[in-house]
């Protein structure tokens, strides 16, 4: 069956996808209209706006080259003109690419020379580190050796000096932190908070109050958005809870998810807390709270398991192998990223914070907490698998 122009702008039209799908149309029909309905006109194969905006320009280029990607670079691709994630949710992504229309315009670099987001993003690299800080509670409770001096007692003033000293030395993007309370984390931030920017979850739940935090380096990120990720018992019942951030890197323009876990599984305990944190990032990447919306994520902490030695991680996320053992004989500290990434070990920084949270201290002849930090670098661009 043939459908000539009009045919197929009016199907389109009268099956609801309104203004979404009418910009494909234009699309098709006149490539003069930026893809993101910012109603500027052009001289040019594409819009002004692309010319002046980076990520302009890689969608309306890949839009003129097949013409089967959603505006929100999602990666999902059809056999028709438009791509299927628009055809499933067109209101979601319609509402995300007005809200990356009006947030791209003059904030993201120009990159001289690059002529997609791809090429514009492709290789931005960052550290990451996650670290189980050993709260003073627990501490002198299960009279764990490295929170405790020689009476016994919490040696916490101790340990967060040189907990801030190994995060300043290897100054890595970003941390992921459990078994910190308020306190602590307040403790660390004299000593770090010039550098980086803190989110904090509290576990309103467990008896020591303690949670989770990401801490992202202030020169490399913007916090856009943060919040508590609940991971309740089996009945509802609040017990855990992960810290979430949506960061902006400031070179690239990209968004990150980052999530800091805490994953304690037994009965009465938190009930399927790892497909709680795949839920809530899975709708970051989706694009399903526009604000919240992420191009890659990255979340780990302390899972209390083992996982798959070839790199599978949860879900779609993968880890790096090769980890060191974390807490007595096993590794239970992971770090996971997202499939638009490339993880890898042996990077100077993310090396130097693993050997420095195996250290013996010399006041306590114990190192800092009774875990040893997790740490890798992930790359965007390329798939690790």
């Amino acid at each position: 069956v043939t459908f000539g122009r009009n045919d197929l702008a009016l199907m389109y039209m009268d099956a609801g996808f309104g203004v979404h799908l009418a910009t494909e149309w234009l699309l098709l029909t006149n490539m003069t209209i930026c893809v993101k309905s910012c109603g500027r006109q052009a001289n040019a194969p594409y819009p002004t706006c692309c010319q002046r905006c980076p990520q302009h320009t890689a969608e309306c280029l890949d839009r003129q080259r097949a013409m089967n990607l959603c505006h929100n670079s999602c990666g999902r691709v059809s056999n028709g003109k438009f791509a299927t994630c628009c055809q499933s949710s067109p209101q979601r992504h319609t509402a995300s690419c007005n809200t990356r229309q009006n947030t791209c315009m003059g904030e993201v670099p120009i990159l001289a020379g690059r002529t997609s987001r791809l090429e514009c993003c492709s290789g931005q690299t960052w550290t990451v580190g996650t670290y189980n800080v050993l709260h003073p509670t627990y501490a002198v409770k299960y009279l764990e050796r490295a929170g405790l001096d020689s009476t016994r007692h919490s040696n916490w003033s101790l340990r967060a000096e040189a907990i801030a000293d190994l995060f300043m030395d290897a100054q890595l993007d970003i941390y992921l932190l459990q078994e910190i309370g308020h306190a602590e984390l307040g403790d660390l931030l004299t000593r770090v908070g010039d550098r980086y920017e803190e989110v904090f979850a509290v576990h309103p739940g467990r008896e020591a109050k303690d949670g989770t935090a990401v801490l992202t380096r202030r020169a490399r990120f913007q916090v856009m958005q943060s919040c508590a990720v609940p991971l309740p018992s089996a009945k509802g019942r609040p017990y855990m809870s992960a810290a979430a951030a949506c960061v902006l890197d400031r070179a690239s323009g990209l968004r990150l998810g980052v999530v800091s876990g805490h994953l304690y599984e037994a009965r009465g305990k938190s009930h399927n807390p790892e497909g709680q944190i795949l839920g809530f990032l899975d709708g970051c990447l989706a694009g399903d709270n526009p604000s919240w919306q992420c191009d890659l994520a990255v979340w780990g902490g302390d899972c209390n398991k083992g996982y798959t030695p070839c790199g599978q991680g949860p879900g779609d996320f993968r880890h790096v192998p090769g980890g060191q053992k974390t807490c007595k004989s096993r590794q239970i500290d992971w770090i996971f990223y997202s499939p638009q990434c490339t993880g890898m070990r042996g990077a100077p920084a993310t090396e130097r914070f693993i050997a420095s949270t195996r250290q013996v201290l010399a006041a306590s002849g114990f190192p800092p907490s009774d875990h040893f930090g997790e740490s890798i670098s992930f790359t965007y661009g390329a798939a690790s698998h």
